[in-house]
């Protein structure tokens, strides 16, 4: 970040307002990273695991039929994958035997 001068502002004040800047957005990168913590924390729990590193890929799930498509990943609330995930292709040789 390059400070700009402004006409009528010493040097040492447009610094200081840099450095002011700068300690207001570190402040705000703390409270987003803190709040995600928290949110991760909930979703853990949520899956009934007590620990955030207790998390496995089968706890993932979609939320619309088309991230399950796309993702490969069950649908909310089913077993069922809808697609076949990335690079997924219909077989349409024995389509008539389905």
């Amino acid at each position: 970040m390059q400070a700009t001068i402004t006409p009528g502002k010493k040097p040492k004040q447009a610094s200081r307002n840099l450095t002011q800047e700068i300690d207001e957005a570190a402040e705000r990168v703390t409270n987003f990273l803190h709040a995600m913590t928290l949110e991760i924390q909930m979703l853990a729990r949520a899956c009934g695991k007590a620990d955030v590193h207790d998390l496995d890929p089968e706890d993932l799930r979609a939320l619309t039929l088309e991230s399950s498509m796309i993702t490969g990943l069950p649908l909310v609330g089913t077993r069922r994958v809808f697609g076949g995930g990335p690079g997924w292709k219909e077989d349409t040789t024995n389509a008539h035997t389905r």
